[in-house]
């Protein structure tokens, strides 16, 4: 099978995953992303299986080419699932770079920070998304931790340079 099919056909499948999940959402819940995500998978997996065994290995490719739609599947899954926030979610921070970049004065950025309550929005999405949870203080939930750890790994592996 060429190279270039096999990349669109990944391409059609992550993009058709991302259409279904976002009907009628802008909200995005990284974990139930990612569950929905591994649910489909599995589903396609089972679905090709059951091709693959009912017509005798006519419709799968070998399994050098199987490898390489594995990684190119999953590094493309991956840069969705880092990315897809930034198209949904406008963060504090940002908001707040912005107003510092026009040259606000402290006391106008304070009083409009607290007006949109940016940050407690903020909180209230981490709390949504398992993140934290609020014991007299914030702390990170066992979610957050797992997610940084695997964040840090995948950073160092593909040395990636994160700012913000």
């Amino acid at each position: 099978m060429n190279f270039f099919y096999i990349y669109f056909f990944i391409l059609i499948l992550i993009f058709s995953f991302n259409k279904i999940y976002f009907i009628g959402s802008k909200k995005i819940i990284f974990f139930d992303y990612f569950k929905k995500f591994l649910i489909f998978n599995l589903i396609l997996f089972i679905f090709f299986l059951i091709l693959h065994l009912s017509f005798n290995s006519i419709i799968f490719i070998n399994f050098e080419n199987f490898f390489l739609f594995l990684i190119m599947y999953f590094v493309t899954f991956l840069s969705f699932f880092l990315t897809i926030g930034l198209k949904i979610i406008k963060s504090p921070s940002e908001e707040i770079f912005e107003k510092i970049k026009n040259k606000i004065p402290y006391n106008k950025l304070y009083k409009e920070i607290k007006k949109k309550k940016i940050i407690s929005l903020r909180y209230e999405d981490l709390l949504k998304q398992n993140l934290i949870i609020l014991k007299k203080k914030y702390y990170l939930t066992d979610n957050a931790k797992n997610f940084v750890k695997v964040f840090l790994f995948l950073k160092r592996i593909l040395n990636i340079r994160v700012e913000g």
